[in-house]
């Protein structure tokens, strides 16, 4: 997309860094939209830190956290990034429209988490998700990959 050969692409807020590393401008160079029969719905992915217990410079290490869950540090990093604040006393006017589309959806919309990254389904049920994906790439079966994932949903609990 930032060389121009192709008219649209299925990105995450991530995306926005690129374009900004290539000097693209908001609304100008590139624009964005929900995924089509998204509408009302905020993907949420949170990435977090922690202090392992036992880490070698805990103080250190608290300090670093310190610092990353600062609102100066947050507001020096999402902009860079496209995501947006962990926060909810950031200034918003240090963001542009990119940004300020995000945060009114993440404040209005209903957030969904997704299997993907971790928070919308027990572990084991992850994992053979993406085993049954896997084999359905190679062999295209439809309908053993359904069975997959129906097996897979009741031995994890995740069923109904």
């Amino acid at each position: 997309m930032i060389e121009g050969k192709c008219a649209f692409n299925s990105m995450g807020d991530w995306a926005y860094g690129e374009f900004v590393n290539a000097k693209l401008k908001d609304n100008v160079d590139f624009g964005w939209v929900s995924h089509p029969g998204t509408a009302g719905s905020f993907v949420i992915v949170a990435d977090g830190f922690v202090l392992a217990k036992g880490a070698p410079n805990e103080v250190g290490t608290k300090n670093w956290l310190r610092v990353m869950g600062s609102k100066e540090a947050q507001e020096a990093f999402n902009p860079l990034k496209g995501s947006i604040c962990a926060r909810t006393d950031c200034d918003r006017a240090k963001f542009g429209p990119y940004h300020n589309w995000s945060m009114d959806s993440f404040a209005q919309d209903a957030l969904v988490p997704t299997v993907v990254h971790g928070s919308a389904a027990p572990a084991d049920f992850q994992q053979a998700l993406n085993d049954a994906v896997t084999v359905f790439v190679v062999d295209k079966n439809v309908d053993a990959l359904a069975t997959a994932l129906a097996q897979a949903a009741q031995a994890s609990g995740f069923s109904q």
